[in-house]
């Protein structure tokens, strides 16, 4: 094994028998591009598989709470339909006086409290789901 290792060691130094530079230069620049191998590329590749698996973690957390929020939403919108609040505030505001009933749909009143009572039973369900 040693003199396989001491021929390894030999034949660059052959090689660079035809330039300027000696073998220990050589095997002193091998030595520093090992050192800084060790010390400098070794750590950076673990950070850079640390960094990606913490960028996959998150994305992958935000994409789970991202569809928990739209199946919830799709429950909550099924919720509604089966208590029919929206026949229940239709026939509600029919029931205002003319003034008030233009007014309340000129502002989309009941558009925007279908909305927040849509937000409301999508938090409950939410909730029920333990998020």
């Amino acid at each position: 094994m040693r003199n396989i290792t001491l021929l390894l060691l030999l034949i660059p130094s052959l090689a660079l028998a035809a330039d300027d530079t000696s073998f220990l230069d050589y095997v002193g620049s091998k030595l520093n591009d090992l050192h800084f191998a060790v010390t400098q590329e070794v750590p950076n590749m673990f950070h850079r598989f640390v960094a990606w698996g913490i960028e996959y973690y998150t994305l992958a957390v935000i994409t789970v709470k991202l569809e928990t929020i739209k199946f919830a939403y799709l429950v909550a919108k099924q919720i509604a339909i089966d208590i029919n609040i929206s026949g229940y505030l239709v026939s509600s505001i029919s029931q205002m006086p003319n003034g008030v009933r233009w007014a309340l749909q000129e502002l989309g009143f009941a558009n925007g409290l279908n909305l927040l009572i849509n937000a409301y039973i999508t938090r409950f369900v939410m909730n029920i789901m333990g998020w």
